[in-house]
């Protein structure tokens, strides 16, 4: 990794290059590893918010699916800014998942195996 990026930071390979992109395509990589070799080693202890985004991470995950092609769909037609829609889209689907998940899907008992909870 320190490798990738002496030689980026010398510039001694451009990025049109297909060698340059090559060398970016590698740190990137690199920097991934590495964070994950951080988080694998400071982060890996047992906490009450790990246990609650460990339980949720499934359903979240269906639910932000389905709210942001319905959301989205919806903004297709506005002829509205990009961003203002870009915003819309990740506020609506942030509150969306929140509180489906908070006010409905936690509390639906034995429903809950259909969105990947344990019973």
């Amino acid at each position: 990794m320190l490798g990738c990026y002496v030689v980026r930071s010398y510039n001694l390979l451009p990025e049109d290059e297909a060698s340059g992109q090559l060398l970016l395509c590698a740190l990137a990589w690199f920097s991934i590893l590495a964070l994950g070799g951080f988080a694998l080693v400071h982060l890996n202890r047992d906490s009450a918010a790990k246990r609650y985004l460990n339980t949720s991470i499934f359903p979240i995950y269906v639910l932000h699916q389905t709210i942001m092609v319905l959301v989205g769909y919806w903004l297709l037609e506005k002829s509205w800014p990009v961003g203002v829609k870009f915003t819309i889209l990740i506020i609506s689907t942030l509150l969306g998942f929140v509180l489906l998940y908070e006010g409905v899907i936690k509390r639906l008992g034995r429903a809950g195996v259909l969105f990947g909870l344990k019973t």
